[in-house]
């Protein structure tokens, strides 16, 4: 009777632990915003911060390398330079991690503004625009969505 109790315990908690598992994951919400078909980012928001990683990412795990990590509530920019190099308008509290070589590059605008400012960028006014041939994705992480370069809304 003893083994059989202990066996009905340790299968209530295997099953506890995968509904916990669950309900953690779904609550770490995923957006998926793309320019073209290998032109993609991943909005990740965890409870610690949101993860944008160049790509469609869907690790179980946290990404060690490649991404950029800003808070929930916050927004940003990303163009494509190139195929293997991204540019991300980095605020202070936010951070670029750049580890594997052979990913995408992140690159932080701010580091050269100057430059990135005369190669995208118009004055309209009292405004600085995206030129149109730049391909960019402005994200949103608070309220979950994106634009293009295009006009297109991602949701």
């Amino acid at each position: 009777m003893q083994k059989r109790l202990k066996k009905i315990l340790v299968k209530l908690i295997i099953i506890a632990l995968c509904v916990g598992c669950l309900i953690f994951y779904l609550f770490q919400k995923r957006n998926y915003y793309c320019l073209a078909e290998d032109k993609c980012i991943t909005v990740w928001k965890t409870s610690e911060g949101a993860f944008i990683i160049p790509g469609k990412y869907t690790s179980w795990f946290k990404p060690k390398d490649n991404y950029i990590k800003v808070d929930n509530l916050g927004s940003l920019d990303i163009i494509w330079k190139s195929n293997n190099e991204i540019i991300g308008y980095i605020d202070n509290s936010s951070k670029i991690v750049n580890k594997n070589k052979n990913q995408v590059k992140i690159l932080n605008y701010k580091d050269n503004k100057k430059t990135y400012d005369s190669i995208y960028t118009y004055q309209d006014g009292h405004y600085l625009r995206y030129k149109k041939s730049v391909n960019y994705i402005s994200i949103d992480v608070k309220e979950s969505y994106a634009f293009t370069s295009d006009g297109r809304i991602l949701k």
